[in-house]
């Protein structure tokens, strides 16, 4: 949409479950992944009116909804706070989602188009995905190995 000159920008909200990253509930997985196709396909079709889509995919950010998935308790941004902050050397807050927002909406980012920004602090590159991994069979060795006679669901192996 073009109005008077002025060139339009529209910035839509993923996840990095949108980008294939991590996993979630079906319908929050699925929703995530419309977002990123529509951003792109959005993109290709609006480019020639001068209209730039783009979508953001935030890691953990201090919010309700990683309080209640960290904590059991959306209230609960303190804690939250806290193991971001230990986690990364600070937390992520939703002024950083909103900076990244506005520099999409920029003249700065005028070349950008059909992306998805992912902003997650490398969180969820494949080497986390591997070592998440790891550490996750590594946990449930040791547990098998301290009681060879169970599952980690405490039910028998054989």
């Amino acid at each position: 949409m073009r109005f008077d000159g002025k060139v339009g920008v529209v910035t839509g909200g993923a996840s990095g479950i949108g980008e294939g990253i991590g996993l979630g509930p079906h319908a929050y997985t699925a929703a995530k992944h419309a977002v990123v196709g529509l951003t792109e396909s959005a993109a290709v079709e609006l480019m020639p009116s001068g209209v730039r889509v783009n979508a953001i995919a935030p890691g953990a950010t201090v919010s309700g909804l990683t309080a209640g998935v960290v904590a059991g308790d959306p209230t609960a941004l303190g804690q939250v706070e806290e193991r971001l902050a230990n986690r990364f050397g600070r937390p992520a807050l939703p002024a950083d989602v909103a900076a990244a927002a506005v520099f999409l909406a920029s003249d700065e980012a005028w070349y950008v188009n059909g992306a998805c920004l992912v902003i997650d602090a490398a969180s969820e590159v494949p080497g986390a995905k591997a070592r998440r991994y790891f550490e996750t069979a590594i946990t449930e060795a040791q547990e098998w190995t301290a009681n060879p006679g169970r599952t980690s669901a405490g039910g028998s192996h054989e």
